[in-house]
């Protein structure tokens, strides 16, 4: 019998009540910190967690190649969203990262809260022209302020 289902379980409960703890903490810090410690601490050492989590419970492997093509420059980095996989690794080893996202993920309490101090790129999908002109606009700040998108 595999303990695989069970394992995966219990990655998603630490997962979920790693988030919490973690979104609840960083309400009451983040907001004393500056941007890029406050990057660090909400984002980036939470994100390692939940990449360490996969590895560790649920066996996930994973290998970069062309990271020496990545300029230490703020730069743009595209990655086909198909799970929260990118997103975790991504936000984990690039710093400060700005985020694109749909809006209506700045409305879910705790996590929502938390994001919002990061100051991500919130688009409306409903309407795709504007919220790409939006991401061409905000992205081109971000990268003016010295973070990445």
């Amino acid at each position: 019998m595999s303990l695989l289902p069970l394992r995966i379980a219990l990655f998603y409960f630490l997962l979920a009540f790693t988030a919490f703890a973690w979104c609840l903490v960083s309400l009451v810090c983040a907001p004393f910190m500056g941007f890029r410690a406050r990057y660090r601490f909400v984002v980036q050492n939470w994100c390692r967690c939940a990449v360490w989590l996969a590895r560790t419970l649920v066996g996930l492997r994973y290998e970069v190649h062309g990271a020496e093509n990545i300029p230490a420059r703020p730069c743009v980095i595209l990655a086909k969203h198909q799970s929260t996989w990118e997103t975790f690794f991504l936000s984990a080893y690039f710093e400060p990262l700005t985020q694109v996202l749909k809006r209506e993920l700045l409305r879910v309490p705790f996590f929502g809260w938390a994001i919002m101090l990061l100051k991500p790129i919130a688009i409306d999908r409903d309407n795709p022209k504007a919220a790409l002109r939006q991401v061409a606009k905000q992205g081109h700040e971000r990268l003016e302020q010295g973070a990445g998108c």
